[in-house]
């Protein structure tokens, strides 16, 4: 996702912890939604399709890129060093850290009603066109927010 994300110990943990930090995500996802529909107090059509999601029971298709995305920038924050320094993480504390920190990041997030509506609609709406377009959505959301890891370039070579 960056230039230098090599580091396959912290990336075998976010792999190891893949499908709680995703149920996370739309868990959360779908509580904003439904607190948002009690608070406007209005049936949205999606609330019959939100039933039959509880408790892990979605396609995590769609929202794979997200979490690929917010896996790569905790990487890019707290494991940003290259291969050499692979056997220096520290497995017990980036297991502890990872979904501590994930947690969090979800939570600011969601703060957005725009990506929240969209994690949303990405589970809800499967096999229909609105997944792609809301999965642009969220991509688009992460990659504005996580530019300044996807800035990253490799060092210019300088002639001799």
């Amino acid at each position: 996702m960056f230039y230098g994300d090599d580091n396959l110990a912290v990336k075998w943990i976010q792999q190891e912890q893949y499908s709680n930090i995703v149920s996370l995500l739309v868990h959360e996802a779908i509580g904003k939604y439904r607190y948002a529909e009690n608070l406007l107090n209005v049936d949205a059509e999606m609330r019959i399709n939100l039933a039959g999601l509880f408790p892990f029971n979605f396609d995590c298709k769609g929202i794979h890129e997200a979490h690929e995305l917010i896996a790569a920038y905790f990487r890019f924050k707290k494991y940003a060093r290259g291969p050499l320094f692979q056997d220096d993480v520290d497995k017990a504390d980036c297991i502890n850290r990872w979904p501590e920190w994930a947690s969090k990041e979800i939570d600011s997030l969601l703060q957005s009603p725009e990506f929240t509506r969209a994690v949303v609609l990405t589970v809800v709406e499967q096999n229909n066109e609105i997944v792609s377009v809301n999965e642009g959505i969220i991509t688009n959301l992460l990659k504005t927010r996580y530019h300044e890891m996807l800035d990253v370039s490799p060092p210019k070579l300088v002639d001799c």
